[in-house]
């Protein structure tokens, strides 16, 4: 069973453009990349970080975003 059955399709299009990404990206260039709006990129970006998922970094105003590399997402790459 892939992650398509499980998780909404904005979720798994973020995920995708973070996975493409070797460094830290911008909420808006993902949610450019992955066409949805930006608000709901924030979202889901937030819930992502507090899920262990990605890691958020704080630099004055902006938020950077990356994937971080542990078991849960390893197991997501294999999915995907």
């Amino acid at each position: 069973m892939g992650l398509e059955l499980l998780v909404d399709d904005k979720v798994l299009r973020i995920l995708r453009e973070l996975l493409q990404e070797k460094d830290y990206t911008y909420a808006h260039k993902i949610a450019r990349e992955a066409k949805i709006p930006v608000a709901t990129a924030f979202r889901i970006l937030q819930k992502m970080a507090k899920l262990g998922i990605i890691e958020a970094k704080k630099i004055g105003n902006i938020k950077l975003y990356k994937v971080l590399d542990n078991s849960i997402t390893r197991k997501i790459r294999r999915q995907l």
